[in-house]
């Protein structure tokens, strides 16, 4: 990928057998498809937190769109807009727990029961490598992706 110069429009070039793609796009498109290429994931980004050109949603408005209606819910909507917009794969309970006020939400009053419902619901993991420390999983993104339905 070439920056030009100017209109901060991003060349994108994939080729392969039976491929051959050269196009423009813009920054937030070519950072998602960085993302994609970079990680080795097979799985589109879930959602990309911004409202339009230059323009990021709120933390607010992110959990209002993406049809959390619970607080586990509400952890999972947080979650993947700190994964999004602060490109951290990981979290922890205080990482989530704090963005509650942030976002005008009431802050759970047992965080740990409702990291652990969500976590019941399969839309989060905990890593077993790094204990505290939770990940989105692919049935957390499905979630997401279809605002709770």
């Amino acid at each position: 990928m070439a920056e030009q110069t100017g209109d901060k429009q991003y060349q994108v070039k994939i080729s392969g057998p039976g491929v051959n793609v050269d196009t423009m796009t813009d920054g937030p498109t070519a950072r998602a498809l960085m993302a994609i290429i970079m990680s080795g994931s097979t799985e589109p980004p879930t959602m990309v937190p911004t409202a339009g050109p230059q323009q990021t949603m709120t933390l607010r408005e992110f959990v209002d769109s993406s049809g959390a209606k619970n607080t586990p819910a509400q952890i999972l909507a947080i979650a993947e807009f700190v994964r999004t917009t602060e490109r951290k794969d990981e979290f922890t309970h205080d990482d989530i727990g704090s963005k509650f006020g942030l976002a005008g939400l009431t802050p759970p009053a047992n965080l740990a029961r409702d990291f652990q419902t969500a976590a019941d619901h399969g839309w989060i993991a905990e890593d077993p490598r790094a204990l505290g420390h939770f990940f989105i999983t692919t049935k957390g993104h499905e979630a997401l992706r279809g605002k709770f339905e």
